[in-house]
């Protein structure tokens, strides 16, 4: 003989049936509970996104001010730099010009000691000594040129 049941089978289905309907309500709220942290999480995702970029932005801003104003700056060293120089070379002209200049008042003074010294009241002809006078004094000149090439090259190796 069988044993009797506890419950009949009227009982039985319905308590599966309770508990089916207990399950599948449990696992609607447990769906509902993960969409609704689903929905935040992706809110929150999308406004850290949007201040992240909004961060970005602002830095890529503020670089680009900074490397515009950096190069503002390396111009303007630049412009000093290439003063300087101008200034420099200007200067080292205007030395060369007071040595020729120099040179030049001391060679006509030579010359017009010697011409004093060599011929003293001969007009019309070439005096033998005036000649021999000249060609020093033109000598002369051309040495203390060479004397100043090469100060000025001295200055240009030294600057």
């Amino acid at each position: 003989q069988k044993p009797k049941p506890l419950f009949d089978s009227s009982v039985q289905k319905s308590l599966a049936q309770n508990m089916a309907e207990d399950y599948v309500s449990r696992v609607n709220s447990a769906a509902t509970a993960i969409q609704k942290w689903y929905r935040r999480h992706k809110t929150r995702r999308t406004v850290a996104e949007a201040a992240l970029k909004r961060l970005l932005d602002q830095k890529k801003k503020e670089h680009e001010i900074q490397r515009q104003q950096e190069l503002a700056q390396s111009m303007t060293s630049g412009e000093v730099e290439e003063r300087n120089t101008e200034e420099r070379k200007k200067m080292k002209e205007e030395k060369a010009k007071e040595a020729r200049q120099k040179a030049v008042k001391l060679q006509q003074h030579r010359h017009t000691a010697a011409v004093e010294n060599g011929v003293s009241g001969a007009v019309g002809g070439v005096d033998r000594g005036t000649e021999t006078s000249t060609r020093t004094t033109l000598e002369d000149i051309y040495s203390t040129l060479k004397k100043l090439e090469e100060e000025e090259n001295f200055l240009s190796v030294r600057a």
